[in-house]
C-alpha cells in the first residue's frame, strides 16, 4: 500500500516585472493570492516559469517577505533553486528556511553536461550537508530538456538512504511517461509530481501526489478535477500544446496578461524573449476558442 502523502496543485508562479526590469512585488503578491483563492494548494516561486535563475538572492528575500506579509503562509510556498554552486544553493535554502517554506524545488547543477548519477548524487549530498536538518525537505526537479542533466532513479534512491526524511518528492517535468511510471512505482513514500499537465490524469491513476504547474496560474480548476478523479477537460491538452508552441514561460505570462487584461505581464528578463503583441493575441484567441467550446 502506498504511504505517499498528497501534495495537491501548486502554481508554478510566473514573476511580473515593472518597466524598469525590477520585480513588481505588489502584482506578484496579488497574483499569488488569486492563485490560492482559485484553488491552488500553494505557489512555487522562482521555478522555471518564475524565471528563477534570473532572480537574485536579495530579490528572493523581498518576495518571500512580501508573500508572507500578504497572507501566503510559508507552508504554501515552494521556492525553486536552480544554480550550480553548492554554496549559492545552500544560501537560497537558508533564506527559505527562515520563512518556514513547505519544501525546496531543486534542480541538479545546470552547467556541466554528461555527468552521471554518482556525480549528481554527490552534488545534492553536499547541499544537504550545508542546510538545516529541520528545514524544508527537497523536491528533486527533473527537467533534463532545460538543465541538460537527468535526476536518475539511482540518485533518488541513494539520497533517500543517506539522508532519511530529507527527500520529500520528485517533480518530473521530463515529459517522459515511462519515467513517470517508473518513479511512481519505485518511490511510493515520496510525493511524485507531474510537470507535464497532459500526463497528470494518468499519473493520478497511479498515485501521483499532485503537480507544480504553469497552467495553474490561470486554470487550476482543470487540474483539481484530475486530482479528484474526474476526467480531463478536452481543452487541457490543446491548451498545453498551444503554450509549448512558444517559450512556455513567455506564453504563460502572455495568458495571465490576456486574462487580466494587462499586457505588462508579457515582460520577461533576458535571455528570454517576450511574446510579440501578435503572438500574444493569437495565443489569447486560441485560449478563448478552447474554452468557448467547452462551455458552449
Amino acid at each position: 500500500m502506498s504511504t505517499r502523502k498528497q501534495f495537491g496543485i501548486f502554481a508554478a508562479m510566473t514573476t511580473p516585472f515593472a518597466d524598469d526590469g525590477s520585480i513588481d512585488i505588489g502584482k506578484l503578491v496579488q497574483h499569488a493570492r488569486s492563485c490560492v483563492a482559485a484553488g491552488c494548494a500553494g505557489i512555487s516561486a522562482f521555478g522555471t516559469t518564475g524565471e528563477g535563475p534570473s532572480v537574485s538572492i536579495v530579490e528572493r528575500r523581498r518576495v518571500l517577505d512580501a508573500l508572507t506579509a500578504g497572507g501566503i503562509a510559508g507552508a504554501q510556498i515552494v521556492p525553486g533553486i536552480t544554480v550550480s554552486s553548492v554554496d549559492d544553493a545552500a544560501a537560497s535554502a537558508q533564506v527559505a528556511s527562515g520563512y518556514g517554506c513547505r519544501a525546496l524545488l531543486v534542480t541538479p547543477p545546470i552547467f556541466y553536461k554528461n555527468v552521471g548519477a554518482a556525480e549528481v548524487t554527490d552534488w545534492f549530498a553536499a547541499l544537504l550537508a550545508k542546510i538545516p536538518t529541520d528545514g524544508p525537505g527537497l523536491i528533486l526537479y527533473n527537467i533534463p530538456q532545460v538543465t541538460g542533466v537527468t535526476v536518475e532513479r539511482e540518485t533518488i534512491a541513494a539520497l533517500k538512504t543517506r539522508f532519511p526524511g530529507r527527500i520529500v518528492g520528485v517533480k518530473d517535468s521530463s515529459g517522459d511517461w515511462a519515467n513517470a511510471q517508473d518513479l511512481l512505482g519505485a518511490f511510493r513514500d515520496l510525493a511524485i509530481l507531474i510537470g507535464d499537465e497532459r500526463l497528470l490524469e494518468k499519473g493520478v491513476e497511479l498515485g501521483a501526489a499532485g503537480a507544480i504547474s504553469g497552467v495553474a496560474n490561470f486554470r487550476v480548476d482543470l487540474l483539481n478535477d484530475l486530482m479528484a478523479g474526474r476526467p480531463a477537460s478536452p481543452a487541457l491538452s490543446p491548451l498545453v500544446e498551444a503554450i509549448v508552441a512558444y517559450s512556455a514561460t513567455s506564453a504563460v505570462k502572455a495568458l495571465v496578461g490576456h486574462l487580466c487584461r494587462d499586457p505588462a505581464w508579457r515582460r520577461v528578463r533576458p535571455p528570454l524573449r517576450s511574446l510579440s503583441e501578435a503572438e500574444a493575441a493569437a495565443l489569447g484567441r486560441r485560449y478563448d476558442q478552447l474554452f468557448a467550446k467547452v462551455h458552449a
